[in-house]
């Protein structure tokens, strides 16, 4: 059955819209094609999207059509590099960064990343209280 029989209905007046950040990059694949169907079949009165790019990929606009599918559905791709982390702000901030990137890197993850979640964990989910630096810029750009 489809995912609507699922969702109760509910007069339109009596729910807040819920508001569904997507994050990937702009290489269609077939995840992205599930996205696209999920897209194309949710009740946008009830659900507002927008799909990010951190990747730094603008330049996929031009050519790949995950950026004109997402325009041509009401969904503007939206663009936010990460910003760069220079080997020397990383070395200065945390000296032993790279081999805590490596201990946090395991099979299946990425070790930066899981640096970037622990030190939000750290400053209790408060993005403005983690460190060192670069960690506190890269959370205030993704929020």
């Amino acid at each position: 059955p489809p995912l609507s029989s699922y969702i109760p209905q509910v007069p339109h007046n009596e729910f807040e819209v819920v508001n569904i950040l997507i994050v990937g990059s702009m290489k269609y694949d077939g995840q992205k094609n599930i996205y696209v169907q999920q897209l194309t079949h949710m009740d946008r009165t009830r659900f507002n999207f927008t799909y990010a790019s951190f990747m730094g990929d603008e330049d996929r606009a031009t050519f790949t059509k995950l950026p004109r599918i997402l325009t041509e559905l009401g969904v503007e791709p939206v663009w936010r590099p990460i910003p760069p982390i220079s080997g020397d702000e990383a070395s200065t901030s945390h000296p032993d960064l790279g081999a805590l990137v490596d201990r946090l890197d395991g099979k299946n993850s990425d070790g930066l990343n899981n640096y970037l979640l622990e030190a939000l964990a750290l400053s209790n989910n408060v993005p403005e209280n983690t460190s060192p630096p670069f960690v506190r810029r890269t959370w205030l750009h993704l929020v």
